[in-house]
């Protein structure tokens, strides 16, 4: 397995684990009567956007890999 397509699936617990902190957050602040934290990107978006990097990567590594 190539080093692009074993990082999908830590990117995607990272990503995972990263969503479920944020809205920890969110819920926390909520129930203290606080406004909700600000951020830039969420974190599901930003996971999306580095597994279809990947992804992509990956292709093109492996299509020229196999063509040599």
């Amino acid at each position: 397995m190539c080093m692009f397509c074993a990082a999908v699936p830590t990117v995607a617990t990272l990503g995972l684990a990263a969503r479920a902190e944020q809205q920890r957050k969110v819920k926390e602040a909520t129930a203290r009567g606080e406004p909700c934290p600000r951020t830039v990107v969420s974190a599901g978006k930003a996971t999306a956007a580095a597994l279809v990097a990947i992804v992509a990567v990956a292709a093109v590594y492996h299509t020229h890999v196999s063509s040599v």
